[in-house]
């Protein structure tokens, strides 16, 4: 048996376990990146508060929809608002899961941007598996460079290896405050490059403990809890 199957027959067996429970996809999040551990990170936290026992799995693309059809996965942990759209069967927790500012980090002094298109000319830095430069960048420019995690792509920028590290600000800027990093005298190019925020989405049979979840977001970002989560990642 394929060993996502087996992985997804186990997690719904435990969540059922434990009564009000939801299986959630991570598919848009690659995992061992720093959104995968924050993610995890997340759904913890809205699990203890909530009283709701989160569980995420990676789906491939290919199965999301299926899963979901079938009442296999209870929802997404972070899609766009539009995922809504596409499948009509959800609803969507209100309260933001994400709000990311992707922007371009240099340390050159003659670089100006104004959208994607102007990254062409130069050496572009990224996070593997990013799935806005797979959709936004890959398309028109040949000569980007896939990074495993944020340090490396600083060092990768730092050693001259690239022009340009395209990443999400909240992961950047803690790490420019670093001694380590603090020295490189790296800076975001502005106009910011892309702005997104991701939302949770879950069956429909699901409307309460959406409620719920929505409460328990707008708590954690009352007390700053939400923020602290997303700057830690050791």
């Amino acid at each position: 048996m394929n060993k996502l199957i087996v992985t997804l027959i186990l997690s719904l067996n435990v969540s059922l376990a434990y009564g009000e429970s939801l299986l959630l996809s991570i598919g848009a999040v690659d995992e061992g990146t720093d959104s995968a551990r924050i993610g995890h990170r997340l759904a913890k936290e809205i699990s203890q508060r909530g009283g709701v026992d989160i569980i995420l799995v990676p789906v491939p693309e290919n199965r999301l929809i299926t899963l979901l059809k079938s009442g296999r996965i209870d929802g997404d942990f972070t899609r766009i608002g539009e995922f809504q759209d596409a499948e009509p069967a959800l609803i969507q927790v209100a309260e933001p899961i994400g709000s990311f500012s992707y922007f371009a980090y240099t340390m050159k002094d003659d670089i100006e941007i104004d959208d994607w298109n102007s990254l062409i000319d130069y050496r572009v830095a990224y996070i593997e598996g990013s799935k806005i430069m797979a959709k936004k960048l890959k398309p028109i420019h040949d000569n980007i460079f896939p990074v495993k995690n944020t340090e490396a792509g600083l060092h990768f920028l730092a050693a001259g290896r690239a022009d340009i590290f395209v990443h999400i600000e909240f992961l950047v800027e803690p790490l420019l405050k670093e001694k380590e990093f603090r020295k490189m005298e790296i800076r975001a190019l502005k106009p910011r490059l892309h702005y997104v925020q991701t939302y949770m989405h879950l069956l429909t049979k699901h409307a309460e403990l959406a409620k719920k979840i929505d409460k328990t977001l707008r708590e954690m970002k009352a007390d700053k809890t939400y923020d602290k989560l997303l700057r830690t990642l050791d």
